[in-house]
């Protein structure tokens, strides 16, 4: 729980644009609908105390050897969800994503 507190609280903050969209006792919810954001959250927390631990452009991105390539999609119809369920002791992460050829086609 102290985990996801802390998380909470950088999520909230105005620069990552989280949104608690649940609190329950059980369940706590947050959403982020904006991918820049996003990006800029895990970009900030990764790299807080190493310089460059991941680059801007490898963030949420990944590439296969014949050019191809999947990406999350955090948009306002397609959140990032972070669920905390307090009975299991589990932080869930839901993203949707994307698979593209190298051509950029879906």
């Amino acid at each position: 729980m102290e985990v996801f507190d802390c998380f909470k609280v950088v999520t909230l903050a105005p620069v990552a644009g989280g949104v608690v969209v649940r609190n329950t006792r059980a369940v706590h919810e947050i959403h982020i609908t904006d991918m820049g954001k996003m990006k800029s959250l895990f970009l900030s927390l990764a790299n807080k105390y190493r310089k460059r631990t991941i680059h801007e452009n490898d963030i949420f991105l990944k590439k296969k050897k014949d050019g191809s390539f999947s990406q999350a999609i955090v948009t306002g119809d397609y959140p990032a969800k972070f669920t905390y369920s307090r009975n299991s002791e589990i932080m869930k992460i839901s993203l949707r994503y994307g698979h593209y050829n190298r051509l950029g086609v879906p």
